[in-house]
């Protein structure tokens, strides 16, 4: 859930609870004569309308300055279907240096998406590894929703995966290790690209 969903959804939890206020406020303010019942509710509403537009403008601002921090950092990263600013930066944050990893193999190890096989009779089934970096798995979770849903290539491969007996559930984790593989790829290549220009052989923006 982005943060414009969550401030949306706070909304309307605070919208319900001015709801189920509203009996005994109508209550109180009857009471007293010369106060109407709806304007306590209508400056409730009017002070939560003003909170949510004023998160809202928060929010702008700081993906606005996340994404100017972002773009020279990883470009390869921005440039993989599903990724923006966000997940880009949530990536770079939680890896803390791509090249500390030996292989793909222990990047995925760290993220989450090297499954654990658990053998049953004649069949190989995988389980998720809890002990991975949550936050860095949520990040590649949610590019790889995006892809499923816009990627014709992702769609292709999702097809692939299910006509050959995988679950939806199995094949989105197929779908998420190969998407593993491909932003370990460009962490190295924006970290090699960035060394170079930090060491002269190129302009920094």
């Amino acid at each position: 859930m982005g943060s414009r969903e969550r401030i949306a959804t706070a909304g309307s939890a605070m919208s319900a609870r001015v709801a189920q206020r509203s009996g005994h406020v109508r209550y109180s303010t009857t009471s007293e004569p010369g106060r109407p019942s709806v304007s306590m509710e209508a400056r409730l509403a009017r002070e939560l309308v003003a909170r949510c537009r004023g998160l809202t403008s928060h929010v702008d601002e700081l993906e606005d300055e996340i994404q100017a921090l972002v773009i020279p950092l990883a470009p390869s990263l921005l440039a993989i279907c599903g990724c923006g600013a966000l997940s880009a930066a949530k990536i770079v944050g939680e890896t803390a240096g791509a090249q500390r990893f030996r292989s793909k193999d222990a990047f995925a190890r760290h993220n989450g998406t090297a499954p654990i096989p658990v053998w049953s009779a004649n069949h190989v089934r995988h389980r998720l590894n809890r002990a991975s970096t949550r936050q860095l798995n949520a990040a590649l979770h949610r590019i790889a929703l995006t892809q499923a849903r816009h990627d014709p290539s992702a769609r292709a491969y999702l097809d692939r995966r299910r006509a050959g007996g995988n679950t939806s559930t199995e094949a989105m984790r197929c779908l998420k290790r190969r998407l593993s593989d491909a932003v370990f790829r460009a962490l190295i290549a924006d970290a090699a690209a960035f060394d170079l220009k930090a060491r002269g052989f190129g302009r920094l923006t």
